[in-house]
């Protein structure tokens, strides 16, 4: 506690160049760590044909996700204390989960990219995120740095080392691991879509839709409706707990990496033996 105080106590001056513009700059940033925002991105990849990019990330982030949740649990490390400029739980600080699955998620993504200047930015990125967390009061310097290096190492561990089945291991054992996490929501959601992507790596076929530009716009549609009535709809249908949590999210992260392609794939079927 002392030691985390010390550390905080060095960053005093940052509540004295908080301004309105740069809070709502550094609130940016909340939204580019939360759900909403990867799993748009995770659909947009796998809907434009990027479709193991897609799962790799999904599978990473929710990994990473459960991950930093249980050294949050092991570690107890608080917070600083009664400073922040956004909403937040009463969770422990280290390490800063957000911070951990921004770099895990952009790491795999410019590896892929293998681009210079997105290296850079990637570099830009997880500095930004990581003032962004302290700049809001939410977190210590040693939870953005422990977030950062490990959502790296992960990112390194993902792309370089992890074959298909290390990943069906990994899974599984970061699944039935997420049930020793104090309860969080969080977790249960990572488990839900952990499920949905063990399943498709089980049961994995390729089916791969012809790469029809006419075909494309399909996928997105189908791929919009389904996500807006698996995410909005069965949240409302379906009562609140784990068990529903867990099937929400599965069926949410199979119909994204495979459903709006099948569904589009029979629909071209039906166009081709009609016409």
């Amino acid at each position: 506690m002392n030691e985390a105080k010390f550390i905080f106590d060095n960053f005093h001056w940052i509540q004295d160049i908080r301004y309105p513009v740069l809070t709502s700059f550094f609130k940016i940033f909340v939204f580019l760590a939360s759900e909403g925002f990867y799993v748009s991105i995770v659909a947009l990849l796998a809907w434009v044909g990027k479709r193991k990019l897609a799962e790799k990330l999904a599978f990473w982030v929710v990994c990473s996700t459960i991950i930093s949740w249980g050294l949050k649990a092991l570690f107890h490390l608080p917070r600083p204390p009664g400073l922040y400029l956004i909403e937040i739980d009463q969770s422990f600080g280290f390490p800063s989960a957000d911070v951990l699955v921004f770099s895990v998620f952009w790491f795999i993504i410019a590896y892929h990219l293998k681009s210079k200047i997105f290296n850079v930015l990637f570099i830009v990125g997880i500095c930004l995120i990581a003032f962004s967390r302290i700049y809001l009061g939410v977190h210590y310097l040693h939870d953005v740095l422990g977030g950062a290096i490990l959502g790296c190492l992960f990112g390194f561990v993902a792309t370089r080392w992890i074959t298909h089945r290390q990943e069906i291991i990994l899974g599984i054992t970061f699944f039935f691991f997420g049930f020793l996490v104090p309860e969080r929501a969080e977790v249960y959601v990572a488990q839900g879509i952990l499920l949905g992507l063990l399943i498709l790596k089980f049961f994995e076929k390729s089916e791969k839709l012809e790469e029809k530009i006419f075909w494309r716009p399909l996928v997105f549609i189908l791929g919009s409706i389904g996500l807006l009535f698996i995410k909005v709809s069965f949240k409302n249908l379906l009562p609140e707990g784990m068990l529903y949590t867990f099937f929400r999210y599965a069926l949410l992260s199979v119909f994204i990496l495979k459903g709006a392609e099948f569904f589009t794939n029979k629909i071209e079927l039906v166009f081709k033996k009609r016409f």
